[in-house]
């Protein structure tokens, strides 16, 4: 399966990402419960990784947001994001979150 790839951000900026699940919901059966998300370092080197994940992650409907900030330029993250249903699933969703600065 290929991973799904955020449009880049500066090591700056915060960012929102969406984990979109709709596909995977059957009618009427939406998103409960506390999301998680976790992110690590895919290409490059950031020991302070984990400290990129802003707050909580917000659940809706049929997706997940989470808050991103820092990063170290040019490296890529994995993200990964396990949100229960009411239909009583666990899905997982990556997505892959480079950090670029165009300077």
């Amino acid at each position: 399966m290929k991973l799904y790839k955020f449009p880049p951000k500066r090591p700056g900026e915060i960012v929102a990402v969406r984990f979109p699940y709709s596909r995977e919901l059957s009618a009427g059966e939406t998103l409960t419960g506390a999301p998680t998300v976790a992110i690590s370092v895919r290409t490059g080197a950031d020991p302070a990784a984990a400290a990129m994940l802003v707050g909580a992650p917000v659940v809706g409907a049929d997706d997940v947001v989470q808050l991103v900030g820092a990063g170290v330029d040019l490296a890529q993250y994995l993200l990964t994001c396990l949100a229960d249903t009411t239909a009583g699933q666990r899905l997982q969703r990556e997505a892959i979150l480079p950090v670029a600065d165009p300077r």
